[in-house]
C-alpha cells in the first residue's frame, strides 16, 4: 500500500473493504495469507536463527545440505518455534514445510525433499506421525518445563504443593517413579498393600542416606546435604513384581538444582516438618493441614506449566487435547527420554527404570520434542549411570548404536564438503 498516498488510500478504503469481504468468503485470501506467513516464518528463521544470507541456498550447493536445513526447520516446528509459538500436529508441520519448499520452486531450485539422497525431513515427519499414533500417549516434561518448574518452586514455601511436586519430579528423573510409588488418588487417604496397613508408596524408611565410602548415616537426625554422598531408594512394592528392589543414586555435583539426593532430602525434611507419621507415604504437602499429593495435583500442575511454556490456551479445544497428555506418567516418560538423549541403550533404560516390557520404546519417539541442543546440566551425571547386568548376570550394553537422526550433522558436513 506504500505505492499510494494517504489521500489515495482513503479514497480506496470503501472499495478495498468489499474486496476483503469477498476474499474472506472465497477462502483464497486466507489460504494465500497463511502460506505467505509460513514462508516468511521460514525466511526469518533462516535469516535470524541460522544466519543465512540466502535461505534457499542458491548456487552450487549439494541438495543434501538444503534438505538438512529443512529438516532442522522441521525440528524447530516440532519444538513449538512456530508463528504463534504453539505446538503443532504432523498435518500442520507438513504444511509449513510445503510452504517453504515453494520458495525453492520459485527460484527454480530442486525441491529439497525430493532431490536429496537421504530425506531427513521425512525422517522427522514420520517420527512425529508415529508418535501421534501411539494410543494413550503421555508427553514428556521438557527441559524448558523443568526450568519453569524450578522457578516456580523457588518462589513457594518449602512445604507447599509446588515445592513438593518439584522435588518428586527432580527425583523422578533419576528413578522413573510410577504414580503409585509416591502419590495417591485422594489427598486424605493412602493406598495400602493388600489387606495390610503398609503403604504402597514410599515411606520414610525407604530413603536411606549414605556418606563417604557408603557409610549409612543417622536416619533419625537427618544429616546435612554436605555430608551426604548418595541415597538408597527402596521399593517395597512394585507393579513389575520386583518387590524389595533397592537402587543407589549419587549426588549431582554439576547441577545441585537437579540433584536427586538433594530432592530426596527435602522430601524427608518436609514430611518431618509436617509431623507426617513414618509409616505414612512421603508424598505430602501443607495446605491448612497435611495432605497427600495426588495424581490429579500432578497433572494439573504439569498442564499449568506446559500452558505457560508453550503458550497454550486451556479454553481452546485443540490446546486442551495437547495439555491432556501431561500427567504424573510424564515424569516416567522424561526419565526414559533423558537417558535416551544421552545415548543409553534400550536394554539399559529398561533395566535402570524398572520396566518389565518394552512399552517404554513408544515414549522414546517423544525425544524429538526436546531435540534442542539439550542442556547437559538437565541430564543424568555419569556417577548415576552404573554398569548394569541382565537377570542372567550378563553385562548390558550401556550405549545404543547410532541412529539415522544422529547423523544429521555428518550428512550436512559431507554435503558442504
Amino acid at each position: 500500500m506504500s505505492a499510494f498516498s494517504p489521500e489515495q488510500r482513503a479514497n480506496l478504503d470503501d472499495y478495498g473493504g468489499h474486496l476483503s469481504t469477498e476474499l474472506r468468503r472465497s477462502g483464497r485470501g486466507k489460504s494465500a495469507t497463511t502460506e505467505r506467513s509460513r514462508q516468511n516464518h521460514f525466511l526469518n528463521w533462516a535469516y535470524d536463527t541460522i544466519g543465512l544470507s540466502d535461505p534457499c541456498m542458491g548456487g552450487r550447493v549439494h541438495p543434501q545440505a538444503r534438505n538438512y536445513l529443512l529438516a532442522c526447520y522441521a525440528v524447530s516446528l516440532v519444538k513449538g518455534e512456530t508463528i504463534r509459538g504453539h505446538l503443532l500436529r504432523h498435518k500442520t508441520i507438513t504444511r509449513y514445510i510445503s510452504a517453504a519448499c515453494k520458495l525453492f520452486e520459485k527460484r527454480k531450485i530442486p525441491d529439497p525433499c525430493k532431490a536429496a539422497d537421504t530425506d531427513l525431513v521425512k525422517i522427522i515427519l514420520d517420527a512425529v506421525k508415529d508418535y501421534e499414533a501411539v494410543e494413550n500417549r503421555r508427553n514428556m516434561i521438557s527441559d524448558e518445563m523443568m526450568v519453569d518448574i524450578l522457578r516456580r518452586a523457588a518462589k513457594e514455601s518449602p512445604t507447599s504443593l509446588v515445592a513438593a511436586l518439584a522435588d518428586w519430579i527432580i527425583l523422578g528423573q533419576y528413578t522413573g517413579f510410577r504414580l503409585s510409588e509416591w502419590a495417591q488418588e485422594t489427598c486424605r487417604a493412602y493406598a495400602r498393600i493388600g489387606h495390610t496397613s503398609d503403604a504402597v508408596a514410599m515411606t520414610r524408611d525407604d530413603f536411606v542416606f549414605k556418606g563417604p565410602h557408603g557409610l549409612t548415616l543417622d536416619q533419625h537426625n537427618l544429616p546435612a546435604y554436605a555430608d551426604i554422598e548418595s541415597v538408597d531408594v527402596h521399593w517395597r512394592h512394585q507393579k513389575n513384581g520386583d518387590h524389595g528392589e533397592q537402587i543407589e543414586y549419587a549426588k549431582n555435583r554439576q547441577h545441585p538444582q537437579m540433584c536427586g539426593v538433594a530432592a530426596a532430602l527435602r522430601i524427608v525434611e518436609r514430611a518431618d516438618q509436617l509431623n507426617n507419621p513414618s509409616h505414612h507415604p512421603l508424598g505430602v504437602y501443607d495446605d491448612h493441614g497435611t495432605k497427600f499429593i495426588t495424581g490429579a495435583d500432578t497433572a494439573s500442575f504439569l498442564r499449568t506449566v506446559a500452558a505457560a511454556v508453550y503458550k497454550l490456551d486451556p479454553e481452546k479445544k485443540r490446546d486442551q487435547e495437547i495439555l491432556s497428555r501431561y500427567s504424573a506418567h510424564s515424569i516416567r516418560v522424561r526419565a526414559a527420554n533423558v537417558l535416551h538423549r544421552q545415548g543409553m541403550s534400550d536394554s539399559y533404560i529398561q533395566k535402570r527404570l524398572r520396566w518389565k516390557s518394552t512399552t517404554f520404546l513408544n515414549y522414546l519417539r517423544n525425544t524429538i520434542y526436546a531435540a534442542d541442543q539439550h542442556n547437559a546440566l538437565m541430564g543424568i551425571p555419569t556417577n548415576n549411570l552404573p554398569d548394569l547386568s541382565d537377570r542372567a548376570g550378563r553385562p548390558l550394553n550401556r550405549f545404543r548404536l547410532p541412529q539415522p537422526t544422529d547423523s544429521f550433522r555428518a550428512l550436512a558436513a559431507a554435503a558442504a564438503a
